[in-house]
């Protein structure tokens, strides 16, 4: 939401020795935006003087993790804003606990997380009557999503996340 520069005192506070660090932050950023002037708020979507309309929003965060500041920082803007949001925060907890296997299988509150996670999504999910499979539908007009490859689209409005996204 916001680029490794932005200021934010959780970079340097969780910089190294909980995982993801500041250093690969700052890789991972040359890579997404090699080019990008730190303004642009297409990149950066922390930057933007108003933020648009948008679909209920899950933001999780930890506490020893670089990217804390600036997902905090997100919930609150997006709440400012009128979106409805519920904010994860995990306060003993380090970047990708609640999906990482050694994290998963040592830490109750992991598990404690997944289920949250679930609890949020699941007025997302439908299931198709013919087949009772859960069905993804679109969070911006409420039409089905199309699955391709780990990517979902929705072909009415043509909202897109991939699957990472979504689950």
């Amino acid at each position: 939401t916001d680029l490794p520069s932005g200021g934010h005192a959780s970079y340097s506070e969780n910089a190294t020795g909980y995982g993801l660090n500041a250093d690969l932050m700052e890789w991972f950023w040359g890579q997404y935006a090699p080019d990008a002037a730190p303004s642009d708020t297409n990149i950066s979507p922390l930057r933007l003087e108003k933020m648009p309309a948008l679909p209920r929003t899950l933001v999780a965060t930890a506490e020893y993790d670089p990217l804390r500041d600036e997902g905090i920082a997100y919930a609150e803007k997006l709440k400012a804003a009128g979106v409805e949001v519920t904010h994860l925060h995990a306060p003993d907890m380090h970047h990708n606990f609640s999906v990482h296997p050694g994290t998963v299988a040592s830490f109750p509150q992991s598990v404690v997380t997944l289920h949250q996670f679930a609890r949020w999504i699941r007025p997302e999910l439908k299931s198709d009557a013919a087949s009772d499979q859960p069905m993804l539908y679109c969070p911006v007009c409420d039409a089905r999503l199309i699955s391709q490859q780990c990517k979902l689209k929705c072909e009415r409005c043509g909202y897109f996340m991939s699957c990472a996204d979504y689950y």
